[in-house]
């Protein structure tokens, strides 16, 4: 065959492959730019949800906590990352296993790692959306400040950064709001 000919066959064959992977990519980002806006619907929603249940603004009892969030599940199990995924049912499993007795003898402990999980979530959500670290480690202890005003005494002094962050496992607090 002509070397020309061989020239107009891969000009016109890069020139194809060019317009299918700029259509491709475009419908790619198309297809991840309305995930995310789904994410943002889904998330905003959750979030308020459950920060209105921790600033009070829900007068709700754990049965109708629970029986609330489990009206995200499908939109959760569909649009959320798997890391959100796992951080919503750890905190599920939590609330499930909420015993009345415990906060009637004063026990806060079920309440601290309430907001543990919570903040561990939100985190997750956080990360699902796109946020980035840019080298600062938040945990779930961050999150908690913006509505919880004396977190600090709740977090052992041995597992606080200088700028009162918790850095270790989850905790145990005693009985009467004692952190171990």
């Amino acid at each position: 065959m002509n070397t020309s000919i061989w020239i107009v066959l891969l000009t016109g064959l890069s020139g194809l492959l060019s317009i299918l992977l700029t259509q491709s990519y475009t419908k790619n980002a198309g297809l991840r730019a309305d995930l995310k806006n789904k994410k943002q619907a889904l998330y905003s929603g959750y979030v308020k949800f459950l920060y209105d249940t921790y600033s009070g603004s829900n007068k709700l009892d754990n049965e109708n906590i629970v029986e609330t969030l489990k009206n995200y599940f499908p939109k959760i199990l569909t649009f959320a990352s798997n890391e959100v995924v796992k951080c919503t049912g750890d905190y599920m499993q939590h609330l499930y296993k909420y015993d009345q007795s415990q906060a009637d003898a004063g026990d806060t402990s079920w309440n601290i790692n309430s907001m543990e999980y919570f903040g561990d979530l939100i985190l997750a959500i956080r990360k699902d959306l796109g946020h980035k670290k840019f080298g600062q480690i938040m945990r779930w202890h961050d999150v908690a400040r913006i509505w919880i005003t004396d977190i600090d005494t709740y977090i052992p002094k041995t597992e606080q950064t200088p700028r009162g962050t918790h850095n270790g496992p989850r905790i145990e607090i005693k009985s009467g709001g004692k952190a171990k």
